[in-house]
């Protein structure tokens, strides 16, 4: 018979894998002070799914960087709203974790000037799941290397989905280049899809019926154990 030890671990175990299930519910996160604007200093996300993120432009020149778990690369876009009434000029920026330009947007439309990266768009959806870099700026603050130099294309509209310049070394985010002409500031909205802060459920779920496995083992071994002591 199994010893209560081993009954208390499967039990656990097995809580511990409902509770990964049940205890999903899309969010809003709230910027908590002031998101810093490289990868040093990003502010991780929490909730899953991830529904959004606000937080708010302290100055012209300020920038903030979010990482977040990019769940369905074939769903998943980023798209800038407006807060409180204000019609902020909106950028925003989607690097690798190790800070490597992926894709930007400026405006959205022709008729809007808030940012968006869509669902569908062929660069997302190659993308593997994994956590990201998601920046917010006024438009005009470029992202760049050590060397001053722009990690995306600088684009022929304002609408174009701008993806990683070429014969830029190094490749990765060191600052901003602070040069917007867009003297604003206030609260803004991202509103998000296929995003969350940690890897999907049914990712944790399958982790927690593993280890649920490797309990059941656990006790089987015992009972083997204890039946051939002498």
């Amino acid at each position: 018979m199994p010893s209560k030890r081993s009954l208390a671990l499967v039990l656990s175990v097995g809580l511990i894998s409902a509770a990964t299930v049940t205890n999903v519910h899309a969010v809003v996160f709230n910027e908590i002070g002031d998101a810093g604007q490289t990868l040093g200093t990003a502010q991780a996300t929490t909730g899953n799914p991830l529904d959004g993120i606000n937080g708010t432009f302290s100055s012209s020149t300020d920038v903030d960087l979010f990482r977040i778990y990019i769940s369905s690369p074939s769903t998943f876009s980023a798209t800038a709203t407006t807060v409180g009434g204000n019609n902020l000029d909106t950028a925003l920026f989607l690097f690798t974790l190790s800070g490597t330009a992926i894709l930007a947007n400026d405006d959205g439309s022709g008729t809007s000037i808030q940012a968006r990266l869509p669902a569908g768009n062929s660069v997302l959806s190659g993308l593997a799941p994994g956590f990201y870099y998601l920046g917010i700026a006024l438009s005009g603050n470029e992202p760049v290397n050590s060397v001053n130099q722009f990690l995306f294309n600088v684009g022929n509209a304002s609408t174009d989905l701008r993806t990683a310049a070429s014969g830029v070394n190094p490749t990765t985010l060191f600052n901003w280049n602070g040069n917007t002409t867009v003297l604003e500031n206030g609260a803004y909205g991202i509103g998000l899809t296929g995003a969350s802060s940690i890897p999907e459920p049914s990712v944790l779920a399958l982790a927690g019926v593993g280890t649920a496995l490797l309990g059941a083992r656990f006790v089987r071994r015992n009972r083997v154990s204890r039946a051939t002591r002498p």
